[in-house]
């Protein structure tokens, strides 16, 4: 039985394998990262230089000045793609985990394989596919066009009479840098929607939890391990915000207090992105606690009442033999097994899943409004949220 793949299959991959960018054995990230990279930033570099709008003095509006164009062809781009082998084996061991810690019995084994090739039906759809590439086709030129209009012209494009019209960079960031990036954008939003309903299905089957492992989660915490995996596309999104913080702060006559609201909300936006599908798992956490509870009531009442007739009633005098005995123990382990039923977490979240994703949102919007606030100040900031 094959784990979970979030990588391969689809038409986009597909025309990658045949451009021999990918092969079925290897993803060859850092190659086709590199290799796209390039074809968003060097035509536009190019194409700035001829028309010289490469760099001048007016703020934000050369090509070189333009700082979310940058970051989006060489840190997003490059990390949508280094992602696929970054989450790849990740995700596909999380999988497997359900299977290899025994939460998974009969039936539901069938319903989880069941789960498995839908989501991967899903993926390769060229359907899918052709939606997100249209779609991403469809906002590109509105989008660009606004962002000319608004500054009276860029390098990208000139306004005249009310109309935008483009340069030759301004065409090749409509037809092809720009949806691209966007394509690879809602493909990853894509992929992690079949990865959260892959839970949320998972989260429906008969599972087998165990109320007093130690993970507290019924021996679901392991879960809570994948929000660091897409920690790497919140920050890509992140540099990118925060590029345009920066413009506006640097260019744009903003201050830093007109985006706090934003800013915290952005932050909000991804740590619930990347947590919510932990909640599927709130209903079967409630189910065995309840269950348990009940077991280890019924369980601690007998267990106590024969103890204490045994040694209260029958054994009187013979406190000797209750040093060493078994009896004592066991009351001991009853109790300190019900405490740990009692204290099971009602979702496997923690710190340490959310963590991660914080940092990589605030990290770049911290470095964009160091433009504006003390560093050392932002840090702060940063460090109160790891606390």
């Amino acid at each position: 039985m094959s784990d979970f793949s979030i990588a391969g299959g689809a038409p986009f991959a597909n025309a990658q394998e045949k451009l021999g960018l990918l092969t079925p054995s290897t993803l060859a990230a850092p190659k086709r990262a590199a290799v796209f990279a390039l074809l968003c930033w060097l035509p536009l570099l190019a194409l700035a230089t001829v028309g010289g709008t490469l760099d001048s003095p007016e703020g934000g509006r050369s090509f070189m000045r333009d700082l979310t164009v940058h970051a989006r062809f060489l840190v997003a781009v490059p990390i949508f793609i280094l992602l696929e082998q970054l989450a790849e084996p990740r995700l596909a061991a999380l999988s497997h985990q359900f299977l290899a810690g025994g939460l998974l019995t009969g039936e539901s084994v069938t319903r989880f394989e069941e789960a498995i090739r839908r989501s991967h039906r899903r993926r390769d759809s060229w359907v899918a596919e052709l939606v997100l590439f249209v779609f991403a086709y469809v906002l590109a030129g509105p989008t660009l066009m606004d962002n000319i209009a608004r500054q009276g012209g860029t390098w990208a494009g000139t306004v005249a009479d009310g109309a935008v019209h483009f340069t030759p960079a301004g065409w090749w960031l409509l037809l092809v840098a720009g949806p691209l990036f966007a394509f690879l954008l809602f493909r990853w939003l894509w992929r992690y929607l079949l990865w959260a309903n892959f839970l949320r299905s998972v989260a429906g089957l008969d599972l087998r939890l165990v109320a007093t492992h130690p993970d507290r989660a019924g021996g679901l915490a392991f879960v809570a391990q994948y929000p660091a995996t897409f920690a790497a596309f919140a920050f890509a999104c992140s540099v990118v915000g925060a590029s345009m913080l920066a413009r506006a702060l640097l260019w744009g006559g903003a201050s830093i207090d007109q985006f706090q609201v934003v800013l915290g909300v952005w932050v909000a936006f991804f740590v619930a992105l990347f947590t919510v599908p932990l909640f599927f798992f709130a209903g079967p956490i409630k189910k065995t606690k309840r269950a348990a509870l009940l077991a280890y009531s019924t369980l601690s009442s007998r267990h106590n009442v024969a103890f204490e007739k045994r040694w209260f009633f029958e054994e009187t005098g013979a406190e000797d033999k209750l040093l060493g005995a078994p009896d004592a123990s066991s009351l001991a382990d009853l109790a300190t097994g019900y405490e740990a039923v009692k204290n099971m977490l009602p979702v496997p979240l923690s710190k340490e899943a959310v963590l991660p994703v914080v940092i990589a949102t605030v990290l770049p919007l911290i470095v964009a409004a160091a433009t504006q606030v003390p560093l050392r100040q932002m840090l702060g900031v940063l460090k109160l949220l790891m606390l």
